[in-house]
């Protein structure tokens, strides 16, 4: 029963699609027909409305459900028996496409670069603490050193003008960096930057020596100090050091030193004395010249010695002494010079005495030292000096000191003459 009403619907469906189809004015969309040969009808055919149509699929919708089966119906072409049978074919194609399959091989070639990055660390080091320090050494003013000091080293970049040295203190350098002496009568002084002075030492019949020291509160925050030779501190902040005036009553001379030279004893005579002089040349029996390239002289306690400082160099005046000798002066290695005119080199640190014998002849003499003739000739050693049981020789024994000593200079010998 299902399969009829279905059949009838599909008819009307068909009918009512071919009435209702658009002109051939209407071009909004394209219209499919479906044409089917049929017998010509025996009567009017009925007009199916749209309410008749939802009706009649409404139940033919009903009737498919109720139905056993579930497969989809697909109607025969339907032959009247009062007309001809028409039989439509349909006719299936089926249609293999073979698709050519292209295959792309795509080659991929890696290059591999290699980047090597130098990374350069900058590290800053922050400069060592350094200050520089003015030592005297004007005819006024004159402090004794040592060269083979610290300060005075080559690390310390000293430098030498006519009557001044200037070297640079640095915290890296040892503690204690030089130990200076002012000559007997002569007070020690000190200044700040800024010339702030003041005395350290007071004038004393002995030669006074001190120390000079870096203090570090910490790192980069240092000082420059100054101790007795008793170690205690008397000096603190020191700039400029001086022997005699303190360092803003001398005006500082840049031109080159002097060098090793002395002129004659009779035109150094002739120069005016730097400071006091207090010499009577009638009680003078021995004279003795020498430069200012002399670092140090250590002073033995000696009432018959008077200096005086001329700009050429300082000359020891020695009055008579009762018999006997005298230690006078430490020397460090220099050229010597005898009345003679014949020239030794101090190949060691020598003394220098005075002596005076019981003739009232008096001489100035190698205490002790090794020091050799300039041409080759006497040596005289310390154990020269000695007996053979061990006793010293008498000063009187030319042989064994060398005496009459006139005048000293600094190095190796000759000795020059100092420009007029």
């Amino acid at each position: 029963m299902s399969k009829i009403i279905f059949s009838c619907l599909l008819v009307a469906l068909v009918d009512a699609c071919a009435r209702t189809a658009p002109s051939s004015g209407d071009v909004t969309k394209p219209v499919m027909r479906l044409t089917t040969t049929m017998a010509p009808p025996t009567s009017t055919p009925a007009t199916l409305s749209r309410e008749m149509f939802l009706s009649m699929a409404s139940m033919a919708s009903m009737a498919s459900m109720s139905a056993t089966t579930t497969a989809l119906y697909t109607p025969k072409p339907e032959t009247s028996a009062n007309t001809s049978s028409t039989t439509t074919s349909t006719s299936t194609t089926t249609t293999t496409s073979t698709t050519p399959t292209t295959t792309t091989t795509t080659t991929t070639t890696t290059t591999t670069t290699t980047t090597t990055t130098t990374t350069t660390t900058t590290t800053t080091t922050e400069a060592p603490w350094t200050q520089k320090v003015v030592v005297l050494r004007d005819p006024a003013a004159m402090v004794g050193y040592y060269p083979s000091d610290p300060m005075f080293k080559k690390e310390a970049k000293p430098k030498w003008f006519r009557n001044h040295i200037v070297s640079e203190i640095s915290e890296t350098g040892p503690m204690v960096v030089g130990s200076l002496s002012c000559s007997p009568g002569e007070a020690a002084c000190v200044c700040d930057e800024a010339y702030k002075c003041g005395t350290i030492l007071r004038p004393e019949p002995d030669a006074k020596s001190f120390s000079i020291h870096v203090v570090c509160a910490e790192k980069g925050d240092c000082s420059i100090h100054a101790h007795d030779n008793m170690g205690m501190l008397v000096a603190q902040n020191i700039y400029y050091i001086s022997c005699g005036k303190c360092a803003n009553e001398i005006r500082l001379n840049t031109s080159p030193p002097l060098g090793s030279c002395l002129p004659s004893l009779a035109d150094h005579e002739k120069s005016k004395p730097i400071g006091l002089c207090a010499v009577n040349p009638q009680e003078v029996v021995n004279k003795l010249q020498m430069d200012y390239a002399i670092s140090k002289l250590n002073f033995y306690k000696d009432d018959n010695r008077i200096s005086c400082r001329y700009p050429e160099g300082e000359i020891f005046y020695f009055k008579k002494r009762a018999q006997g000798l005298s230690l006078t002066l430490l020397l460090q290695p220099c050229c010597v010079k005898t009345k003679d005119g014949q020239l030794y080199n101090a190949e060691t640190s020598f003394t220098l005495g005075h002596y005076c014998n019981d003739k009232d002849e008096c001489a100035l003499l190698a205490f002790s030292g090794t020091i050799t003739a300039v041409n080759g000739g006497k040596k005289y050693t310390d154990a020269g000096k000695k007996n053979a049981d061990g006793t010293r020789k008498s000063y009187d024994d030319t042989d064994a000191y060398l005496r009459d000593i006139v005048s000293i200079t600094d190095g190796k010998c000759p000795q020059k003459v100092c420009p007029k």
